[in-house]
């Protein structure tokens, strides 16, 4: 029986495949109850026979109930008399078998006054019902586009957080978004911790970066039925769209489903450089089954019964994961992006004096990632008064105040050389001239133009 829970609605958004039907309940249910040996086998069984017949890999399907049934004779479920206990132990056993980030079980006890479950044919919530719990469950996470920012270089960065926002709902922040990158000269787009979603968000979002007609992305094939459901772009998702310039994708292990569709996409139509680690290799598509009587509570199998098709490779990335193109540790992610980002921007640009601030970003970037950031005792050695300006260590950071100015703090660029950190492009820098092990004067640096503070006595 098909079947899913409004508790689990933000469990199931992880994954392509819609729940077939829905369920409400209003105060969590008494403690669970015990299982007879006739309920767990029952179980055993019914999970079996779901392997069987609607695992999307006839044969895993047909070798995880081959294994559930096994594990039924040889009494290995004995003794796992409360349903999370046995939850758990089928759980791992068929994971053993299908490796596949998507199937899963999950457990509520027997509900409290107010549940009901909704089955397929039994009437469904409207579109409009489930558009507004999807708005107010989501909203405070802006629908998924978590951060929108032009970073030193002009270079964008794009935080996208979840594709569980119904395009409905994502179009119009998705599109502020890109309004604000529109004049960046490259884009770094972040979904390292993005574990899916709805894949018509995926390719609303795919959209953006494709100067073509709306096409057929990809295609959700289910096993039995042997239904197909399309996803196709769109030709006016609603903003500016990013075209002719640096794209890089941050991916990690954590990197799921519908972010892992965002990532693929995008790497193989050739439209963007994929930087961190490994994604997670979860392609499929779930339904919700409801197995067992009501009486021991409700569980639920996240049963996987459909792939996806790429329209562009025939294939998917189920168990491979989408593998980078510039592998570094997802922490490193940010920073070898935007050093790719700035080194494609300066091979591109004529400009002489955005040429020289790009280098100078480039050779911070490089030096910070090869030098560890000066201790107490050298900071130490650059603190006094130059001029109107002060220099002195606080909390552990090194800061620098005009007159009576704001306090800005300065990060290490270079051998002596540091860079204020203030919104500006480029960033004035200061080098301190060193004599004996300690700085006798300051040279600020604005881009150009060099000023020489000796230090007061």
């Amino acid at each position: 029986m098909r079947a899913a829970a409004l508790a689990l609605a933000a469990a199931l958004a992880l994954a392509p495949g819609p729940a077939r039907a829905q369920a409400t309940f209003s105060m969590p249910g008494p403690a669970e109850p015990k299982l007879s040996a006739r309920d767990a086998a029952s179980l055993v069984e019914s999970l079996a026979d779901l392997m069987a017949a609607g695992y999307v890999d006839s044969t895993l399907g047909a070798k995880a109930a081959g294994t559930l049934r096994a594990n039924l004779r040889v009494k290995r479920y004995r003794g796992l008399d409360g349903p999370r206990a046995l939850v758990a132990r089928l759980v791992e056993d068929v994971q053993g078998v299908v490796h596949d980030g998507h199937f899963n079980i999950l457990y509520f006890p027997p509900a409290a006054k107010g549940f009901k479950w909704v089955n397929e044919g039994e009437g469904e919530p409207d579109s409009t019902a489930r558009l507004e719990e999807a708005r107010r469950r989501l909203r405070a996470q802006n629908f998924g586009v978590l951060g929108a920012r032009v970073i030193e270089g002009n270079i964008g960065y794009l935080d996208l957080a979840r594709f569980d926002a119904p395009p409905e709902l994502l179009r119009k922040p998705l599109a502020s978004a890109f309004d604000l990158l529109a004049n960046t000269e490259a884009l770094i787009v972040d979904v390292r911790g993005n574990p899916g979603g709805d894949p018509a968000s995926v390719q609303l979002a795919f959209s953006y970066f494709n100067d073509r007609p709306a096409f057929v992305a990809s295609t959700r094939v289910t096993r039995g039925t042997g239904t197909r459901e399309e996803f196709r772009t769109v030709a006016d998702p609603g903003g500016a769209k990013y075209l002719g310039r640096p794209v890089f994708v941050l991916t990690s292990a954590a990197t799921a489903s519908g972010g892992e569709m965002f990532a693929y996409e995008m790497q193989h139509h050739g439209l963007a450089t994929i930087v961190g680690a490994r994604t997670a290799g979860a392609a499929h598509s779930f339904d919700t089954m409801k197995l067992g009587d009501d009486r021991i509570g409700n569980v639920m199998v996240l049963l996987p019964n459909a792939r996806i098709v790429d329209g562009q490779t025939g294939t998917d990335w189920e168990g491979a994961g989408v593998t980078p193109d510039l592998a570094c540790p997802p922490d490193d992610a940010l920073a070898a992006a935007t050093h790719a980002a700035l080194d494609s921007v300066w091979a591109r640009t004529d400009d002489p004096d955005a040429k020289r601030a790009l280098r100078d970003r480039l050779e911070t970037l490089e030096w910070q990632a090869s030098h560890a950031p000066p201790d107490s005792a050298q900071l130490a050695a650059y603190v006094g008064r130059y001029g109107n300006r002060r220099v002195f260590v606080e909390g552990g950071r090194l800061r620098y105040q005009r007159d009576q100015g704001p306090l800005v703090d300065l990060a290490p660029a270079g051998p002596d050389t540091f860079e204020l950190l203030v919104s500006m492009s480029p960033r004035p820098r200061v080098r301190f001239e060193m004599a004996d092990g300690r700085a006798r004067a300051l040279w600020l640096l604005t881009g150009a133009n060099e000023e020489r503070l000796a230090r007061t006595p």
